[in-house]
C-alpha cells in the first residue's frame, strides 16, 4: 500500500569515470535571501487613514456623469499616452469647473 508523502526510490546513475574528469566545476555563489534579515518598521495602526477625492458628495456625481475616460487611457502603454491622458482629464476638469453650478 502506498502512503501519503512517501517517496519511490530512485534509480542509481552510474558515470563513467574518465568523462568525470574531463568536465569543469564551477562553484556555487551564495544564494542571498530576498528578504531583509533586519527589522521592518510598520505602519502604525491605531490612526485611520483618510483618502479625500478632488469632488465629493453631488459635484463628485456631476464630474462622474460628465468625464468619459478615452479609451487609450483605459490602460496606457507608454508614457506620450498616459501623459496625453494626464493632460486631457486636466482640461476636462477646467472645462467642468466652469459649467458646474451648485
Amino acid at each position: 500500500k502506498a502512503k501519503y508523502g512517501a517517496t519511490k526510490k530512485k534509480a542509481k546513475k552510474y558515470k563513467n569515470k574518465k568523462t568525470v574528469k574531463n568536465k569543469t566545476y564551477y562553484t556555487t555563489m551564495k544564494k542571498t535571501s530576498a528578504y531583509p534579515k533586519h527589522k521592518v518598521t510598520t505602519f502604525n495602526q491605531s490612526s485611520a487613514i483618510v483618502i479625500r477625492t478632488k469632488y465629493q458628495g453631488h459635484k463628485k456625481q456631476s464630474w462622474l456623469d460628465f468625464y468619459d475616460k478615452p479609451v487609450k487611457c483605459q490602460r496606457p502603454k507608454s508614457m506620450s499616452v498616459f501623459a496625453y491622458c494626464s493632460e486631457h482629464k486636466l482640461q476636462q476638469q477646467s472645462e467642468f469647473e466652469q459649467n458646474y453650478r451648485d
